[in-house]
């Protein structure tokens, strides 16, 4: 499961990608990074809920592309979800993540959470 991130992370001005060798590289840089920003990707959304069950802190979550399949309902034109992700999404609501949907920065953000229950 945890092979499934990578971590983004910006630190003067350099952009750096590198996949992640788990959830001791977020511990380990706990404090040292407080004033940096971080984008975590994630192939499943319950893979952004297990971190937060574990304690990373985690304010805000923009839900990007899910493909469609012939399991999936469409949330948005490019958001397609079975029942467990929106069970996921609802924990991770529960838990204090605001949701948004933005595909790009020019886009509005939307609430996600308003979105999923139309």
């Amino acid at each position: 499961m945890l092979g499934d991130f990578f971590f983004f992370q910006a630190e003067d001005g350099i952009r750096d990608r590198s996949p992640s060798r788990g959830l001791g590289d977020v511990y380990k840089r706990q404090g040292k990074y407080d004033s940096q920003r971080v984008l975590i990707v994630a192939k499943k959304p319950d893979r952004i809920l297990a971190l937060v069950e574990k304690g990373v802190p985690i304010k805000e979550l923009n839900v990007g592309n899910m493909s469609q399949t012939d399991e999936t309902r469409s949330i948005t034109k490019s958001i397609n979800v079975v029942d467990a992700d929106v069970e996921v999404f609802k924990k991770l609501d529960q838990l204090g993540v605001h949701l948004i949907a933005q595909m790009v920065p020019n886009d509005k953000a939307e609430d996600f959470m308003s979105l999923l229950i139309k």
